[in-house]
């Protein structure tokens, strides 16, 4: 059920910068994130090998209940403290047989950013969406910094099937970005042919544009070129909400391709 769609993009100059956006949209940067000097799993294993570099070629892979716990050494002379983690899942929902118990987190197959608190237990302070395809999440931990800088260590537990091919830790200060939001000029369910439904995902009113099973959704957005800024990302915000088929063992995600026609009058074409 879509409530609201648009298009944010985001443009800059450096193109090794990574660029992500907070469920909130909040658009956080990272540009010189370093390795933690101590990695190990549940086991006592170390594991940097398979989590230093952004790769394909070796990556830790967790299982329900698996962990990490990441030590990044004493910080310095830092304003900002973000988390980058490149990752993929393969389930984003525990399967229906299994009762996950409290607490009721656990449904969503996600990676939790765990730090010890004055008793010694692991309590959460971020929790990482599981991915199908491969990912980079940026996480803004500002606010633990104090608790990072004194070389003290967090964790990642593992409450899916994840494959973690890179984590580590930017303390470089956000670069500019140039933000700009565009809203669709026409969406169609392909059910109704080409009825145009557009007035129904242009604000936050529930009168949703509603998608089942088989069925595929256009959406159309203006799009004007990058002007001062030689690197562009692209993010489709959505509001809404989703059922689950709880007795079908399989993935239910909305899948989109896109197409972008540029120039003055260029659009940006969604297929979900």
């Amino acid at each position: 059920f879509f409530d609201e769609l648009s298009l944010m993009t985001i443009d800059y100059s450096d193109p090794k910068m990574l660029v992500d956006i907070t469920p909130d949209g909040r658009v956080l940067t990272a540009s010189d994130p370093t390795a933690p000097v101590s990695s190990l799993d549940a086991r006592g294993s170390d594991v940097f090998n398979l989590i230093e570099n952004m790769d394909d070629n070796s990556y830790y892979e967790g299982t329900p209940d698996d962990y990490l716990i990441l030590n990044f050494g004493t910080l310095e002379n830092f304003t900002e403290t973000k988390l980058v983690i490149r990752h993929k899942s393969l389930q984003t929902m525990i399967p229906y047989w299994i009762e996950p118990g409290p607490p009721l987190w656990r449904i969503k197959a996600s990676i939790h950013v765990q730090t010890l608190d004055e008793n010694r237990r692991w309590v959460d302070v971020e929790a990482i969406p599981s991915r199908m395809n491969w990912a980079v999440d940026i996480l803004d931990l500002t606010e633990i910094a104090g608790y990072l800088a004194d070389s003290s260590s967090l964790r990642l537990l593992i409450t899916g099937e994840h494959w973690i091919d890179y984590v580590g830790l930017d303390i470089s200060d956000s670069k500019e970005v140039e933000v700009n939001i565009y809203s669709p000029t026409y969406a169609s369910n392909s059910r109704f042919d080409d009825t145009n439904m557009v007035d129904r995902i242009l604000e936050k009113d529930s009168r949703y544009m509603e998608m089942a099973p088989g069925q595929a959704i256009e959406v159309i957005f203006p799009y004007q070129p990058p002007t001062i800024h030689g690197q562009r990302s692209v993010a489709l915000i959505s509001n809404g909400h989703y059922y689950t088929l709880p007795e079908v063992d399989i993935e239910q995600p909305v899948r989109v391709k896109a197409s972008v026609k540029g120039g003055s009058e260029g659009v940006v074409s969604l297929w979900l």
